[in-house]
């Protein structure tokens, strides 16, 4: 199968709304959004759709041919994100890759004709352009783009707000794929039901201009699902946001060989100075959890001298230095209160870290040990780890849920 690269057609939009309440937000960003490229197999009789929005993908297919082929022609090498996938279709694309992050979602979806607005004196109205700085300022996903994003959707697309003293207090936009969202209370105004004030308002507003309301409430948000219930909404299925990572990205190689470099300038030698064993690059994302944990198992980093003996003495098994340089940290592993392990990392960037190298001692579940270690670094937010070991240690780390990314040519 080959893709063809098409524009909005009736044929596409007749696919997509063969299954309409889980394909709203694709159909939102080719709505919204023209310049966006649209791939099929076919354009007369399409059996699947994907749409390429810089880093996200928007997929919808029952083909696993037409999966096939957007992996293979557009996903061959790299970083990867994935918007909205439904369940099913997600949990193929993961089966094959490396799962960088992933974010389950619900579909909360309005079907009535009309909504039932709140009683009550408020200052109901759409969000001002000029306020789109104040959104921002409280969006849990902020970021240097997140305030133009913020300002198109409250340009181009319904949004409700209750007013105060001529400021937002509540609010709730609709985003470019047309779902609603970047809801948020002030906390001296929560618990008034203001959140039902604003909700129920775009409700009718999208409904006026002709859509259909829904969200995608991710999982780990326990408050918006009673929220939308209340609302209305009714469950229409489940989605993913995720992203993979695909062949060996060059990011990975290159801060594999920045932190070579970077042990060789703390210690004064090469870090596999006595091994002429192939290395192997592996990778490794924080939300992990082993069957049947044991909470036993801690680790903590060393602030101070406190615990260097135990470190050192536990290190010497693998690695020949003698205590952390002051731009890496050493953490120490244990069971019950006894030091059972150690490690050595670095962070690379606001996500990223590095694993110098690490030793548990054989007699513990080494699986447990590292799972506890990972959380401790994971607490330093950082959701990513990346290390470079002999390929003698692959059925080791594969077991402790690294993903391996091949030999590390040198």
């Amino acid at each position: 199968m080959k893709l063809i690269q098409v524009k909005k057609t009736d044929e596409i939009l007749e696919f997509l709304n063969q299954n309409r309440l889980i394909n709203l937000n694709i159909i939102g960003k080719i709505e919204n959004n023209s310049e966006l490229p649209i791939f099929t197999d076919d354009s007369s009789n399409p059996t699947g759709v994907l749409v390429k929005s810089g880093y996200m993908h928007f997929l919808y297919t029952e083909n696993d041919s037409f999966i096939d082929a957007v992996l293979e022609e557009h996903m061959q090498e790299g970083f990867f994100g994935f918007a909205g996938l439904e369940e099913s279709i997600a949990h193929k694309i993961k089966a094959r890759y490396v799962e960088h992050w992933c974010n389950p979602c619900t579909i909360y979806v309005y079907t009535q004709p009309s909504v039932e607005l709140m009683n009550g004196d408020y200052d109901v109205r759409a969000v001002a352009y000029a306020d789109a700085a104040i959104v921002d300022k409280y969006y849990e996903f902020r970021n240097e783009r997140s305030i133009k994003a913020i300002q198109s959707d409250i340009k181009n697309r319904p949004s409700s707000a209750v007013y105060i003293d001529g400021e937002p207090v509540c609010w709730v936009l609709v985003h470019e794929d047309n779902s609603m969202g970047i809801m948020y209370t002030r906390e001296e105004y929560r618990r008034k039901g203001l959140a039902e004030v604003v909700s129920r308002d775009l409700v009718q507003r999208i409904i006026a201009k002709g859509g259909t309301p829904y969200l995608q409430i991710i999982g780990r948000n326990t408050k918006s699902p009673g929220l939308a219930k209340k609302c209305g909404f009714t469950v229409a299925g489940r989605c993913e946001w995720f992203g993979i990572i695909t062949g060996r990205p060059k990011e990975l190689l290159d801060m594999a060989e920045k932190e070579l470099s970077h042990f060789k300038s703390d210690y004064g030698h090469p870090r596999f100075r006595n091994s002429e064993e192939e290395l192997e690059l592996t990778y490794f994302l924080m939300p992990w959890i082993p069957e049947n944990r044991d909470d036993a198992f801690t680790a903590h980093k060393l602030n101070d001298v406190d615990g260097l003996d135990h470190w050192t003495s536990l290190m010497k098994h693998s690695t020949c230095i003698e205590k952390p340089s002051e731009s890496m940290d050493a953490w120490l592993i244990r069971y019950k209160g006894d030091v059972v392990g150690a490690a050595l990392t670095c962070f690379l960037d606001d996500e990223d870290g590095y694993m110098h190298d690490y030793y548990i001692k054989p007699e513990y579940d080494q699986e447990q040990a590292m799972w506890a270690l990972m959380q401790g670094i994971k607490n330093q937010d950082i959701h990513f780890i990346e290390t470079l070991i002999p390929v003698s240690l692959s059925k080791q780390f594969k077991t402790m849920k690294f993903r391996s990314f091949g030999i590390w040519d040198r």
